[in-house]
This record gives structure tokens, sequence and C-alpha cells, in this order.
């Protein structure tokens, strides 16, 4: 079912709008129009989401602390029987971020016209796609509390790791913006002044200290081009991964980078166990979770994969052996799958596979973060190096000349 707002008006010519839910664009207005409204306009809530508010996402910066607070109050309010209404009007009024508030404002004046929670969700990009899908899964299994509790945990999960990670590369991050203005302020003003004496002298400018020459000519004359070229680059690579050939070439490169792939690599896993317990939690099918999961997954080879893991299922064949065709699913979880679904517990053997990789997670990231700040020194020192080494060559001739 899809949730459409329409535009419209009746017998009597007055105006009116809401939301249907119907299979189709069609369908909505065949319903409507057996209820005497004449529709002139109607549009999914999916594609509102996605016009010029979903543009704008980057506006919405909501912490995640304060969205996993709110799902959690939510969760809190629905599990002691509030009305589904009066939940939204608390949360509206008592949230302290006043971005979320005006994003609940928003949901409940939404759910008091007609349109389903999660609906009312999938129009704020703030909270993902994944939320809405699984809200609909509890709205149909009448589960909605527990999978917004268990969601909110997930979203504390990650402030905190967030938060742990910041906090580890705030020093190097310091260093290097430190190092790197004392090189901006050598390169600009030192070595011109210096390289103007050693030409006074008569002094041959090595290569080296050329190319420093004509590098700080360049960035006191055309250091508007620096964060031009810096955007065009990101730009050039944006619209490349929007061509999916491309994104999964520029995928297995960034997965195969030692250290930093295998973060990202069980990040995906992550989801993936994160996601399909809560959808079998829900009540929903397998075939239909996995596919749901794929949508949810920021990592194409494993979107694939999910794609023909689900194509596995529907031919009848089990979820263990269709992971294991693919190369995205370690055996460790492939054996624990497999293992709950012999006992037919298998979302007990996600819960327990998503603990396991969240230690994994934070070792390998824990070991990530301290290796970066004697690299960052590293290449620090070469670049402080290579300045002084460009100073020193033509000193050394002056000397030498001098003598």
């Amino acid at each position: 079912m899809i949730c459409y707002k329409f535009y419209g008006f009746d017998a009597k010519g007055n105006n009116t709008n809401g939301y249907i839910n119907c299979d189709s664009a069609v369908a909505a207005k065949k319903l409507l129009r057996k209820k005497g409204i004449y529709l002139y306009k109607s549009h999914s809530a999916e594609q509102e989401a996605n016009g010029l508010l979903g543009k704008l996402r980057f506006l919405e910066s909501i912490p995640i602390s304060d969205k996993g607070n709110a799902l959690w109050q939510l969760s809190m309010l629905l599990s002691s029987h509030v009305p589904i209404n009066t939940a939204l009007e608390h949360l509206s009024t008592s949230l302290k971020n006043p971005k979320l508030k005006r994003v609940f404002a928003l949901i409940h004046k939404d759910v008091c016209n007609g349109m389903e929670l999660s609906a009312a969700f999938a129009q704020h990009p703030c909270f993902g796609s994944t939320l809405p899908e699984l809200m609909k899964c509890g709205e149909t299994s009448g589960c909605l509390p527990v999978i917004l509790q268990r969601f909110a945990q997930t979203m504390f999960y990650t402030s905190k790791l967030t938060d742990k990670v910041l906090s580890i590369l705030a020093y190097p991050a310091f260093l290097a913006s430190i190092i790197l203005f004392f090189s901006t302020g050598l390169l600009i003003f030192i070595i011109p002044t210096m390289c103007d004496i050693f030409i006074q002298n008569g002094i041959e400018l090595p290569a080296l200290t050329r190319f420093l020459l004509n590098l700080s000519y360049a960035i006191k004359h055309y250091w508007h081009l620096v964060p031009l070229s810096i955007i065009g680059f990101f730009a050039f690579i944006k619209w490349r991964c929007q061509q999916q050939r491309c994104l999964r070439i520029l995928s297995r490169i960034f997965f195969s980078i030692p250290l930093v792939g295998a973060v990202f690599h069980i990040g995906s896993i992550l989801r993936f166990t994160k996601g399909l317990s809560l959808m079998l939690s829900g009540g929903t099918h397998l075939p239909e979770a996995i596919l749901s999961v794929s949508r949810t997954v920021n990592n194409i080879l494993m979107q694939d994969a999910l794609t023909r893991v689900h194509a596995e299922i529907c031919k009848g064949v089990s979820l263990t052996q269709a992971l294991q065709k693919e190369n995205q699913f370690p055996p460790l979880l492939t054996c624990m799958l497999a293992t709950g679904e012999k006992s037919g517990n298998l979302e007990h053997s996600l819960r327990q596979a998503t603990l396991i990789y969240e230690e994994q997670l934070e070792s390998r990231i824990a070991i990530a973060t301290a290796l970066l700040e004697p690299v960052v020194m590293l290449m620090m020192g070469i670049i402080i190096g290579i300045l002084v080494f460009a100073l020193v060559l033509p000193m050394a001739k002056m000397v030498k000349f001098g003598g």
C-alpha cells in the first residue's frame, strides 16, 4: 500500500485534502470518486519527501542522540497505551531540540489528517529510510513500541560510537591543523624571502626549491582556485558514483583498503543483522525482510548480494545456503544463522551475531584510530622536512660559494 496526499473538492465545491492508502494512483482516484471527492492533484508521500525539502536534507542536522531519545519516549508512551495522537502531541511540545519539535509537530498533523505513522515518518529524511520500513512492519504486527525501542537503542549505540571516535580523532586533528598552519606560513612567507636572498647572491636554486617557489606563487595569486578545485573534484566523484557501474568499482577499491575497508564492511554487516532482526521481530516474512534490508544497507556490493539472496530464497533455497554463495558475508555469520534456522530461532541468532560484530567493530575502530596519530605525525614530518630541505640545499651552496 502507498500513501497518497490528495487535493480535490467535494460535491458542494468545497476544497478538501488529506491522505489515502491505495495500491496505485488510479485506485486512489477511484476510491475518492466513490466518496464523492473529485481529484485535481495527488502525489505519494515519498514523492513529497523527495521534493524541495528532500533536496535540502543537509539542513536537518539533528543529533542522533536526540532522535534516539525521541523514539525512546514515543515507544514508552505507546507501551503505556497512550493514543498515538496524544503521544505525538506530547513530543511536539516537550522535546528540547527545536528542529525535532517541528518535525514531530508536522508528523502529528499528518497523523491527525489520516496518514499512517510510518508514512508520516517517511516524509522526514532525518529519520532515514530504515525506520519507516520497520514501522510499517510494526503497524501490521502490532509490536510498534518494541521496534521503536530497539531502533532507539541502535541510535544510542551509533551516537556513543561516533562520540568515541571523534574524541580519539580530536588530538591528531589538532596537531595536523597546527603543523599545516605553520607549513603554509613557511611556504608563503619564508621561502620566497629566502629565495630572493639566494638569487641576489647568484645562487642557482635547486629543482625542489624552484618547485616550492612556484607553488608559493600559485597559492598567493590563485588561492581561490584551491576550494573550487576541491569542490569540483568531489562533485565529479559524486557524479560518477551515481553511475552504478562506477560506484561498484569504487566500492571494491574502497573496501580493499586495509583496516579502513574492514571497518566499513563490518558496519554494513551490522546494518544487515540489526535490520533483519528488527524486521523478523515485527512479523515480516523472510523474503520481504531481506528485500527491505537490502534498501537500507549503505554498501552497493552488499545490496547486490542481498538482491541475489532474495531471489534464491524465493526459489526455495534456505537463507544460509543463499548467503554462503556470496563473499560479502563471513563464515562466522553464516554458521550462526545456520544454527538459528535449524533451531527455528533465527532472530535470536541475529541478535547474538550483532553483539559479536559490535565488539569487532569497536576493536577495529580502536586499532585504526590508534594508528592514525603516528601516521599523521609522519606525514606532517615529511612535509616539514621537505620544506626545510628545500632551504638547506641553496644555503649549503651559498656557504660553499662564499668559502
